[in-house]
């Protein structure tokens, strides 16, 4: 049986997205998944696209956790970017989380 596959991307200027993603990463790891987790602040332009290729390789067994402090009610433009380069329909399952 396929493990499940989770990715969890986030930016955090100030740690306090940070602290979520690494709950969840937390939490998904005592549960016996394969987490892969992302600073977006530290990763190169192509992330979206390499993640959203091992998303379609797991064949519907993964999870995508985006994660974005708000800034005047919006996600920050980076995650934005993060979001908007990621294909669609890749079968996987998404949840966004954000911190004020």
């Amino acid at each position: 049986m396929k493990k499940k596959k989770i990715f969890i991307v986030y930016f955090s200027p100030a740690g306090s997205t940070r602290h979520v993603a690494e709950v969840i990463e937390k939490q998904f790891l005592a549960l016996g998944a394969e987490v892969s987790s992302f600073d977006l602040a530290e990763c190169s332009s192509d992330v979206a696209t390499t993640i959203s290729l091992q998303m379609e390789a797991s064949e519907g067994k993964s999870c995508l956790f985006v994660g974005s402090p708000v800034y005047v009610s919006h996600a920050v433009p980076l995650v934005m970017e993060f979001i908007a380069g990621l294909k669609e329909n890749t079968g996987a399952f998404a949840v966004p989380f954000v911190t004020w």
